[in-house]
């Protein structure tokens, strides 16, 4: 587990009633009242997100969607040795 989805909803009035039923339910509770819970889900959200979400995939993505739209450029350094 990572965290906590928010359901689609029709509208943003329906969205913003289910982020703050979440928040009240769940996500305050557990930081409030289980913070070894609330840290383990924290570390754990950070490892397993940390892998995708970080800039130097972003900027790989983006030099590839940006500059090489027509087919995907493997050959195209992206990245200096030192910061891979």
């Amino acid at each position: 587990m990572t965290g906590w989805a928010i359901e689609d909803g029709a509208d943003n009035e329906e969205e913003a009633t289910s982020l703050y039923r979440k928040l009240e339910n769940a996500v305050v509770p557990l930081y409030r009242d289980a913070q070894d819970q609330w840290a383990r889900l924290m570390r754990t959200t950070l490892a397993f997100n940390g892998s995708y979400f970080n800039t130097n995939r972003m900027v790989k993505q983006y030099t590839r969607n940006a500059y090489y739209p027509e087919r995907l450029d493997e050959t195209a350094k992206v990245e200096e040795p030192e910061f891979a």
